[in-house]
């Protein structure tokens, strides 16, 4: 056993460690101490923040896709809690979108590929077959973002 203690103790401080290498990054960076700072990684973690926030935004449209889903499908279903949903999901879009605004077009762009999901989703959630759920989405983009009845509003 004292072999691997050994052999996990030589592996890298971003390996070991996640949070005390960000702290050691942060610190580094602020006393702008090159040297000290690890490259390959650190990028790798910049690069993966850009890709979470994209996910963020596709994971909420699907999340609100999925309940208005549920909402015109399984109408006698619904609850407020649905309706809530929708609308704390839309907020928090719009939060991301507003500290991320080269995100703004994503919602249009993902909205296909994210209603597919979401039309999985939803038939999985209520039971039903998946072909009472339209192939097409019976929404457009600003419905699911504003919850605006005019399309052009993105």
């Amino acid at each position: 056993m004292g072999n691997v203690a050994k052999k996990l103790d030589n592996r890298p401080l971003y390996e070991r460690d996640y949070y005390a290498w960000v702290q050691s990054q942060v610190q580094a960076l602020e006393s702008r101490k090159f040297d000290e700072i690890d490259f390959a990684n650190l990028a790798d973690e910049v690069g993966d923040l850009g890709k979470s926030e994209r996910r963020q935004v596709v994971s909420r449209l699907e999340i609100i896709m999925l309940h208005m889903l549920k909402c015109l499908y399984q109408p006698e279903m619904q609850t407020p809690s649905w309706d809530l949903t929708i609308k704390i999901q839309r907020i928090d879009l719009s939060s991301v979108l507003s500290e991320n605004p080269s995100l703004k077009s994503l919602p249009v762009e993902a909205f296909e590929r994210t209603y597919q999901r979401a039309r999985l989703e939803a038939a999985k959630e209520t039971g039903m077959d998946l072909s009472v759920f339209p192939t097409e989405p019976p929404f457009t983009p600003a419905q699911v973002v504003l919850g605006d009845a005019q399309p052009d509003a993105l």
